[in-house]
């Protein structure tokens, strides 16, 4: 499920909706990576550890986060065989691609992350893991996966990953990331979906913040192929895809 108002509310019946299964093998539940740095430990220790840990307290958390933080405890507390995959930022992320083509246009890659290192996902490595462990529910009940994408990016590094799908050369041109988030994100989905604007903004900082800044090979492990390259996954959105043909 996306980013919704209603997502607890929703993993709360489909819980409902498991336990009237007899026999019910495993539920699969598509996390974030945040949640792997918001552990009750963190939460109920000192405010200086929370602001270490996250940067703020939990009212600083976007309200999906906060979804998602409940919804793992529903999971958990529901009986229900589940696995939790907390999955990093994926390379399909309008932050990655709808709010980069202005940009990209004249050859710039405008994002307010600064000099933060990240490891986006591809979509795809996300879904194939997701039925590796469907396959297997047994071995995987229980458990919670970081996935993270196979390498460390810079700025630009990624924009080079860029100028690779794009045929041209793309130079990385940081921005202040509350200006950009209201010149990007505010007038795209504020108005129309708050809940998402937030969540992205939130998302932003965190980022910016080195927040990110980890790699596993949990991924790689998963699968039974090497995980999907940057250049390789941001070629499948279709809106660079379309870009590049101009």
């Amino acid at each position: 499920m996306g980013l919704s108002p209603s997502y607890a509310d929703a993993v709360a019946v489909m819980v409902a909706a498991a336990r009237e299964v007899p026999d019910f093998e495993l539920l699969v539940a598509i996390s974030e990576y945040e949640q792997s740095f918001m552990g009750w430990d963190v939460l109920s220790g000192p405010v200086e550890q929370r602001r270490a840990a996250f940067g703020g307290t939990v009212e600083t958390w976007s309200p999906q986060q906060r979804a998602h933080w409940t919804s793992e405890k529903i999971l958990d507390w529901s009986g229900v065989p589940v696995t939790h995959v907390r999955a990093t930022i994926f390379y399909e992320n309008p932050l990655l691609t709808w709010f980069t083509v202005d940009g990209l246009r004249n050859g710039e890659l405008q994002l307010p992350f600064g000099v933060a290192r990240f490891s986006p996902i591809a979509a795809q490595d996300v879904a194939d893991a997701c039925v590796t462990i469907l396959r297997a529910p047994v071995a995987h009940a229980g458990r919670t996966y970081l996935l993270t994408g196979p390498e460390l990016k810079t700025m630009n590094d990624l924009a080079r990953d860029f100028g690779q799908v794009l045929g041209r050369d793309i130079v990385y041109v940081p921005q202040p990331v509350q200006p950009w988030i209201d010149r990007r994100i505010i007038p795209a989905l504020g108005e129309r979906n708050p809940h998402v604007a937030e969540h992205l903004s939130i998302l932003v900082r965190m980022i910016e913040g080195g927040t990110h800044d980890a790699v596993t090979d949990t991924l790689a492990n998963l699968l039974d192929r090497a995980p999907t390259t940057a250049a390789a996954a941001l070629a499948a959105a279709p809106i660079l895809r379309d870009l590049g043909k101009r």
